[in-house]
């Protein structure tokens, strides 16, 4: 294989792979939050917004970090930023993104969670201004200087900013119109869709609280039975620590 099919290639890989599949995650996760399933809602915007970054990487060829990145968005979003271009994110997107990182990664409804009710329209703004980027730029680097001030100037209304080839506008074109995935797509969504909106409805407050979080005493002895999450392990303990220092522990479970 060419050098220039092989980097053809790997563009290939990384739309399909990551921006495709960040897509599919996207309408997963409104569809999750109109039925008020919102870890799911969470953890699906974390795998969206994750891929994302990862279809950006790959495509601005970024070598893999030494150090994984996990599923941290934030370390994510600070290696675009040094290694790509600044993505001019809003500060809603970006208190998007420290959300997702403190309860999206909770798979196992280890942690609690809450949403005040608008975190789907910021998720909306969150994909939209990240995945302009997902595009393959020129290696010409100023023609490609060229590209990222064309991206950032474009004063259309959000809808109208299409990406060639992206399965969300595929799923707003295909079949006429009448692909399965379009309603939970363009439900409320001021980003994608046909017709620009200039109102959504937001949702409601939705909050729980974990089994570990109420009984956190439990934590040894769920251990010997399921793997949790490092950083959550180190946070149990680091408060029942607290807890007992201060005379605040309970007594343990039977």
């Amino acid at each position: 294989m060419s050098w220039d099919n092989l980097q053809v290639r790997v563009n290939d890989f990384a739309i399909r792979s990551f921006r495709d599949s960040a897509d599919c995650d996207y309408i997963s996760a409104r569809m999750d939050f109109r039925a008020w399933l919102i870890p799911q809602f969470l953890w699906s915007g974390l795998q969206a917004i994750e891929k994302y970054f990862k279809c950006i990487h790959v495509l601005n060829r970024v070598p893999k970090p030494s150090k994984p990145l996990g599923h941290n968005l934030t370390a994510a979003y600070e290696l675009t930023m040094r290694e790509c271009f600044d993505l001019g994110l809003s500060d809603t997107s970006k208190k998007l993104i420290e959300h997702l990182d403190n309860y999206g990664t909770s798979r196992y409804y280890e942690l609690p969670f809450h949403v005040q009710g608008y975190e789907r329209f910021d998720l909306d703004r969150a994909v939209w201004e990240i995945r302009r980027y997902c595009r393959v730029l020129d290696r010409n680097q100023s023609v490609r200087e060229k590209q990222l001030k064309e991206i950032e100037s474009d004063c259309r209304p959000p809808n109208k900013v299409r990406l060639q080839g992206g399965f969300l506008e595929k799923v707003l074109t295909d079949m006429k119109g009448k692909h399965p995935a379009r309603a939970a797509l363009v439900y409320q969504n001021a980003y994608f869709g046909v017709r620009s909106r200039k109102r959504v409805k937001v949702g409601g407050l939705h909050a729980g609280n974990s089994p570990l979080s109420l009984y956190p005493e439990m934590l040894d002895e769920v251990c010997k039975y399921a793997l949790l999450p490092k950083r959550v392990v180190d946070a149990y303990r680091e408060l029942l620590a607290a807890r007992k220092k201060d005379g605040t522990v309970r007594v343990p479970l039977p």
